[in-house]
């Protein structure tokens, strides 16, 4: 683990972060029902980013489960409230 300002550094070290220490899976993420979720900002090789339109936003996001063993991909359309709302696809 890296952290270089100084202020955050000594409060994790005060609430038991070691930072000479390489941690292990089991470690860091313990148990069968594990659930890992990321959401695209800028457009990368794995997510597209957020991308605004008309009366809206899409996103993209990446649900990892790790029991079941799924991977998901959900394109998601948020609509903003209002009386007259159109949308293209």
């Amino acid at each position: 683990m890296v952290d270089t300002n100084t202020a955050s550094r000594e409060k994790a070290e005060s609430m038991g972060v070691d930072f000479d220490r390489i941690y292990k899976t089991d470690e860091l993420a313990p148990g069968e029902h594990i659930i890992f979720a990321a959401s695209g900002v800028t457009n990368g090789n794995l997510l597209k980013g957020v991308r605004f339109f008309g009366d809206g936003v899409r996103t993209s996001s990446l649900i990892l489960n790790y029991s079941p063993r799924r991977v998901r991909f959900v394109e998601t359309v948020h609509v903003e409230a209002g009386d007259h709302i159109a949308i293209r696809f």
